[in-house]
């Protein structure tokens, strides 16, 4: 039975939880702020299968690319906090989160291998040569969040508490937004 109550908590809801995504993930003087707003530039991956994943095709979710290095002390050290948050996004088929590394030295497997010791039991991507550079990468760990749309709603440099509620909140409510 539709509610008229409870359809306006439901949009004040939404609107918190975007407010607060918003407010915990502004940078000031990103190297990324650029990409804020534009549409995020055309990005295929691959895992240590050899199975592509072209970005675009997740258009009408709400995507966090998460970038980071095996070689990144703060990368490495926040991996369990990005489990925390794949885990409590599980059930939430409007997000994806992607953990893209930066790793050019390490076949996959070794890469692979090394995040599930630091405890990621989620899928590891990797990208074409040249993608970091591309997307102007300054530092690692670096997130960027996609909103449903396919623009770049927020650029996040640095660890970051993942598994904190306000993460699940604003990306859930920013994937689910795409339906009004």
């Amino acid at each position: 039975m539709f509610s008229l109550a409870g359809a306006v908590r439901s949009v004040i809801t939404r609107r918190y939880a975007l407010a607060m995504l918003t407010a915990l993930m502004t940078v000031p003087g990103s190297a990324w702020a650029g990409l804020e707003g534009q549409p995020l530039p055309p990005l295929k991956l691959k895992d240590a299968d050899g199975t592509t994943l072209n970005v675009a095709s997740l258009r009408g979710r709400a995507v966090l690319l998460h970038l980071w290095a095996t070689w990144c002390r703060p990368c490495v050290q926040e991996l369990p906090e990005l489990q925390s948050l794949v885990t409590q996004l599980q059930e939430v088929p409007e997000v994806r989160v992607l953990a893209i590394s930066l790793d050019r030295e390490l076949p996959p497997a070794v890469v692979v291998s090394a995040a599930r010791r630091f405890g990621a039991e989620f899928p590891i991507w990797f990208p074409k040569p040249g993608t970091a550079a591309r997307l102007g990468v300054s530092s690692l760990p670096t997130s960027l969040v996609v909103g449903p749309d396919g623009r770049v709603t927020h650029v996040v440099e640095g660890a970051q508490r993942w598994s904190h509620p306000e993460w699940v909140k604003g990306l859930t409510a920013l994937g689910r937004s795409a339906g009004g």
